[in-house]
């Protein structure tokens, strides 16, 4: 998810059949283009011991830009268990030692191993809620102290030989494609950006459709729209902090909460390892008033509405611009050239003031989007005008 509470460094121990990458330049990217470290700022570098090789890139690469690195790790399956066996009321007890250290950082890089998409498929509402209560003491001093945030993953992050089984593609296709997309010139990526963020004026009315029936219009909040196109400086912020995805390549704009009215089919959709085909969501003033697909879709309600309606509002929508960033098989990833996403709940990343409590993203291929009269995407293409 594209907010600090979710955003992660999602990186893999790649198999002996994908070509590694070299570690140590990515870390270099990150630290001294990325979020420019400065002697003596606090990094904060966590993840699972699983992914060391890049933790210990890291690591150095902060020491030589002369800043002062600070390693949390997490226990992913000991997380798991937690979920399962220890009382909601603990769960949501806040770790006041985190939120204390969080006063010292300049600067985030997460990094979570993805290995299993239904690694979270068992989870409760309440235990859910539990695991957000216990992260609100942190979240209030990211939000609105100055740090500065880099993330590298796709939507479901570095690709895996998992993630390219469930959506049918091959892994080093993937693998080749994610890491050309990293490798994209970000000055050009920042000049389209430009060109994109100056077509979407605050207040104006967006109308998005596409060949698989998606018919919607909603109005852009009264924020200006920011872009990640490689480093933290791209984006302004009056107040919280500033983010970078890697690879870079998308405009974001925060939505009217109570804008939204029409239809959003997806051929595809995916909860965790399952696959839900011609999936319709309909929205009224933002509010979610169906959710239908030819499969069961219940998961889906309780994971979008567990909190109300009011809570999984339309108030996102995210433009890709990368033209490394390819679309294999049935993935998906915000910063695909075209790719046009939608989403609901939270959107404070994205300029917007509305805490949604959940978040989710409907990527939407070949769509046009329309403002006013001008076209900004037609069929999937960014508009050269």
């Amino acid at each position: 998810m594209k907010k600090l509470i979710v955003l992660a460094l999602l990186v893999v121990s790649l198999q002996a059949n994908a070509q590694k990458p070299n570690y140590d330049q990515v870390a270099d990217r990150i630290v001294n283009q990325s979020l420019v470290v400065a002697k003596g700022e606090h990094v904060l570098i966590s993840g699972s011991p699983e992914v060391q090789d890049i933790l210990e890139a890291l690591y150095v690469a902060v020491y030589k830009a002369g800043g002062v690195p600070v390693v949390r790790m997490y226990l992913p399956e000991a997380d798991v268990r937690i979920s399962k066996e220890v009382k909601p009321e603990y769960l949501a007890q806040p770790n006041y030692a985190y939120a204390i250290e969080d006063r010292m950082i300049d600067c985030v890089i997460r990094v979570d191993l993805v290995t299993d998409p239904d690694r979270w498929s068992h989870i409760t509402p309440e235990v859910r809620q539990a695991f957000h209560e216990s992260s609100e003491a942190s979240r209030g001093i990211n939000r609105h102290d100055r740090v500065r945030v880099v993330s590298l993953g796709q939507t479901d992050g570095i690709p895996t030989p998992a993630i390219a089984k469930v959506f049918g593609a091959d892994y080093n296709q993937m693998q080749q494609n994610f890491w050309n997309a990293v490798a994209a010139d970000h000055d050009a990526l920042k000049a389209s950006a430009d060109k994109i963020m100056a077509k979407l004026k605050p207040g104006s009315t967006v109308k998005v459709t596409t060949p698989a029936g998606t018919d919607i219009n909603f109005k852009l909040h009264s924020s200006a729209p920011m872009a990640s196109c490689g480093s933290t400086m791209d984006q302004q912020r009056s107040q919280g902090s500033n983010f970078a995805w890697l690879p870079a390549g998308d405009v974001f704009a925060a939505v009217d909460p109570n804008s939204a009215n029409g239809t959003v089919v997806l051929p595809a959709y995916y909860l965790g390892s399952t696959k839900l085909t011609k999936l319709k969501v309909v929205y009224k003033n933002g509010k979610i008033q169906s959710i239908t697909a030819d499969q069961d879709v219940s998961k889906l309600k309780e994971r979008w509405l567990a909190y109300g309606a009011d809570k999984a509002m339309l108030s996102s929508i995210d433009l890709g611009l990368n033209p490394h960033s390819k679309v294999i098989g049935d993935y998906r990833s915000f910063e695909m050239a075209g790719m046009v996403t939608l989403g609901g709940g939270d959107n404070d990343w994205a300029g917007g003031n509305y805490d949604g409590e959940v978040d989710y993203f409907l990527h939407l291929k070949d769509a046009t989007l329309s403002i006013g009269e001008q076209r900004v995407v037609e069929n999937g293409a960014l508009s050269s005008k």
